[in-house]
């Protein structure tokens, strides 16, 4: 989307799913690694996984040097933490099965509101 020119660089993703899809550091974006390219891609992105229980953290999968230039824009939780921008860009990885409904609802109006 910003090669095409509809979106311009990102600042900051939300990343709803039960995994934070930085698992990999591998050359080729893949389901698993897609946000760790994003955050490599463009060096301002922030990217917060918006999550309430996380399974692991991206410092398990990533190595040292990565992980300590991509944690200080990283985060997780049920929120967006009020010092960032308000996401360019919300990501939606994750079956309805496995949102609770007190999040699901949110979540749509919220996906609905930026659509």
């Amino acid at each position: 989307m910003v090669k095409r020119g509809l979106i311009s660089q990102l600042t900051c993703i939300s990343h709803a799913d039960e995994h934070h899809d930085m698992i990999d550091q591998q050359p080729a974006p893949n389901i698993a690694n897609v946000m760790y390219h994003a955050v490599r891609t463009w060096p301002g992105c922030r990217v917060h996984w918006l999550v309430e229980q996380p399974i692991d953290s991206p410092c398990m999968w990533l190595d040292d040097e990565t992980w300590e230039r991509f944690s200080r824009r990283f985060s997780l939780g049920p929120r967006i933490p009020d010092e960032w921008p308000e996401p360019d860009l919300i990501s939606v990885c994750t079956s309805p099965e496995f949102v609770r409904e007190q999040i699901r609802r949110p979540l749509m109006r919220l996906m609905t509101f930026f659509s």
